[in-house]
């Protein structure tokens, strides 16, 4: 004898709305539903049952569709959250490697810089200790020069006051100012004296002449600036060099380069 199909029985023939809204209940309660399907099989009429179950899948089915079409958005949202959370989760393992990479680095290059500001230090130590160094032995050097003169005799004692000044504007102190209260050391009053007091009269006037000469010979003479030193140099000599015979061979020596200097 064949079997009859679920569909080939209606739905109306088949259940009461009683009978489905008890079905409904009962499923949807968690009930243990095998006492009623074996009493039903027991009876030889399993059709309103299987109806009965039949619509209530196709009522859950429904509920289930509409269900996602009012939350179709919400979950797509929350899909999206899940891939973020993915995503982020395997971002913040990439991150910590390369945090912990860059640590390794990092070290290193601390390591290095520390290196480099120690050196840096010694190398602006050494340059200091080499300008002052510098400076010294220009010091030296100007002193020699101003000490051969000051033995040389009186010929060579204007030469000397010429290398004093020389002497006491070398920068020999470093750039920095001095501290706070320290006065100012004066310049080197015992060699400018010295000269001053053995260069008088006729004999300054002869020291001067040599100086005149010596600079027209280097090429360095310029009328201006000589005037103004000769008018420097005759107003630490006495009144009587003025009158001098010897001044007359200066005066006739810057004549004679004035008018080189005008050709």
């Amino acid at each position: 004898m064949r079997r009859k199909q679920p569909g080939d029985v209606p739905v109306s023939a088949a259940a009461s709305e009683a009978d489905l809204a008890q079905l409904s209940i009962a499923i949807t309660a968690g009930e243990d539903l095998g006492p009623l399907v074996r009493c039903v099989f027991t009876c030889r009429c399993p059709e309103p049952l299987l109806a009965s179950l039949w619509a209530a899948a196709r009522n859950r089915e429904t509920e289930i569709e509409e269900l996602c079409r009012a939350h179709f958005h919400d979950f797509i949202c929350a899909i999206d959250n899940l891939r973020s959370l993915a995503d982020a989760d395997a971002l913040k393992g990439s991150l910590s490697g390369s945090h912990a990479v860059l640590l390794s680095f990092a070290a290193l290059l601390l390591a290095s810089l520390e290196s480099f500001l120690v050196a840096r230090g010694l190398a602006g130590n050494l340059s200091s200790a080499l300008a002052s160094s510098r400076r010294r032995v220009r010091l030296l050097v100007l002193a020699n020069r101003a000490n051969a003169h000051l033995q040389g005799g009186n010929h060579n004692l204007y030469l000397a006051l010429r290398a004093v000044p020389l002497t006491a504007t070398s920068p020999s102190a470093p750039p920095h100012p001095p501290p706070h209260g320290a006065q100012p050391r004066p310049p080197h009053p015992c060699p400018r004296r010295h000269p001053r007091r053995e260069c008088s009269g006729a004999a300054a006037a002869v020291v001067l002449l040599q100086s005149r000469r010596m600079e027209e010979k280097m090429g360095r003479w310029d009328w201006h600036v000589g005037r103004e030193r000769r008018r420097e140099d005759m107003e630490q000599l006495s009144s009587s060099c003025w009158r001098s015979i010897e001044y007359k061979k200066i005066a006739k020596c810057d004549k004679k380069l004035l008018q080189t200097r005008s050709r």
